[in-house]
């Protein structure tokens, strides 16, 4: 981003060039390592350099091996490889950065929405579950998590971590961490987002149903952290989900190339269904965002909509989820 370069204009956000070092996956894990569990990794330069140090960790790593380029989102630039075939067949860059590390069997994909103020002073929004597919492609997530309360917790602890070491490089904003739980319930870091996540909305609407009225929610939080480096001293952060709040999202990315022969109308009323929801008005809702429109030719691999649910139970925002993907689908020409 060169936005906040141009004269006369101020971004309320983490500055760019620190948020551009700080989403170097390898930079990451280069600093991050001994300070928070993460997973065996090697960095690689170049493709032959990739090629041979797998070859060496197969025997190894028999669960699989976790490789991406320096920069990658929602499972762009990454994959797990099973064999050297896949590594070859996705990757050839001779002067790219490899980061590989030991595939983890594991059931959960929590994230973990934070607000850095400076060293001591680290938010906690909320922890979701991440739905990921094939790996490493992010398609959505659920809140609230489905884990005990001892490794939300831990989630907890570990972000704040990594949140003081966001500060202490200079990161001021929203960020979002991810992790995995293993199926001894151990918490291993995969990576931070220092930039705002999908689901930054989602955890502001719930957020403004579950705190009390009179502090500061998550728009504001964000101000208080770029602009004058701490919180408000009424700052409150929410402990119990009061109001029952349930919500999942679901990223309705094409793996084709299609066109679209119908629109959905842009819902800006995310907010009304929370607050409905909240309230017990409803008892379940969902709404359709960012759809593409129509009458275009739309690439493999972009979005084609959004979707919000919510309830008051898991089954209820599946419930939306698979409508919301009906409609969309009815989008899309035969």
């Amino acid at each position: 981003m060169t936005l906040d370069s141009t004269t006369g204009v101020s971004i309320l956000g983490p500055e760019s060039k620190i948020a551009a070092r700080l989403n170097n996956k390898i930079y990451q894990y280069k600093n991050l390592q001994g300070l928070i569990p993460m997973a065996d990794f090697f960095i690689c330069d170049g493709i032959d350099d990739l090629i041979h140090t797998t070859d060496t960790l197969w025997p190894k790593w028999k669960d699989g091996i976790f490789v991406s380029l320096e920069y990658s989102a929602a499972g762009a630039n990454s994959i797990i490889a099973r064999s050297p075939r896949d590594i070859v067949a996705r990757f050839s860059e001779q002067k790219a950065t490899y980061l590989i590390s030991r595939y983890i069997a594991h059931k959960y994909d929590p994230t973990v929405l934070a607000v850095v103020a400076n060293e001591d002073d680290i938010y906690i929004a909320g922890v979701a579950d991440q739905r990921i597919e094939n790996g490493t492609r992010f398609t959505g997530s659920t809140f609230p998590t489905k884990l005990g309360n001892e490794i939300v917790a831990g989630l907890k602890k570990q972000t704040r971590t990594v949140g003081k070491w966001l500060a202490k490089e200079g990161y001021r904003g929203i960020c979002g961490c991810d992790f995995l739980v293993d199926y001894n319930g151990e918490v291993v870091f995969l990576e931070v987002n220092a930039r705002k996540q999908g689901t930054t909305m989602e955890f502001c609407c719930t957020l403004e149903q579950s705190l009390p009225s009179d502090s500061p929610m998550l728009p504001e939080l964000e101000y208080y952290a770029v602009i004058h480096g701490k919180f408000p001293e009424n700052t409150i952060e929410m402990k119990e989900n009061i109001k029952n709040i349930n919500w999942g999202t679901y990223n309705y990315k094409i793996d084709k190339t299609v066109f679209t022969q119908g629109y959905i109308p842009q819902n800006s009323h995310e907010r009304q269904a929370f607050k409905k929801v909240a309230d017990h008005n409803l008892n379940k809702d969902f709404v359709i965002l960012e759809h593409i429109g129509s009458d275009f030719v739309v690439a493999e691999g972009s979005f084609l909509g959004r979707i919000v649910a919510l309830g008051h139970d898991h089954s209820n925002i599946q419930q939306g989820l698979n409508q919301g993907r009906k409609i969309i689908e009815l989008t899309i020409a035969k």
